[in-house]
């Protein structure tokens, strides 16, 4: 079963990344349980409440529904890049690229049929 990380605590303005991107959950309960879980009933919730930028180790906590236990969760910590995200650079539009180029191919073409520039 794949499930999801799920994050609380992210500063405003800050992006991450997990690595490893899966970790391996061992689940124990009542077979009827087990047989019926959904990847939306299991959840790993990585903690960063007062983590700035740079790279921790975070224990996921893994969350299940009654009746159910996480007996082995590896590994017990993944690593956490938290950054600032990157700002949009901002480019010019393909309008005026092309207009650019127009215009210059109109005037190399005007100049070699009369040899003087208009």
């Amino acid at each position: 079963m794949c499930i999801r990380d799920r994050v609380q605590g992210l500063g405003p303005g800050l992006t991450y990344t997990v690595s490893p991107a899966t970790i391996e959950i061992i689940l124990s309960g009542p077979m009827p349980l087990l047989e019926t879980l959904d990847t939306d009933d299991v959840r790993a919730v990585l903690d960063l409440f007062n983590l700035g930028r740079g790279v921790h180790q975070v224990g996921p906590h893994i969350v299940v529904p009654e009746g159910i236990v996480a007996q082995s969760i590896l590994p017990t910590n993944v690593q956490v890049e938290i950054f600032i995200i990157p700002s949009p650079v901002p480019t010019p539009s393909g309008n005026q690229g092309r207009l650019y180029s127009w215009r210059g191919e109109r005037q190399r073409n005007q100049i070699g049929a009369s040899g003087a520039a208009l």
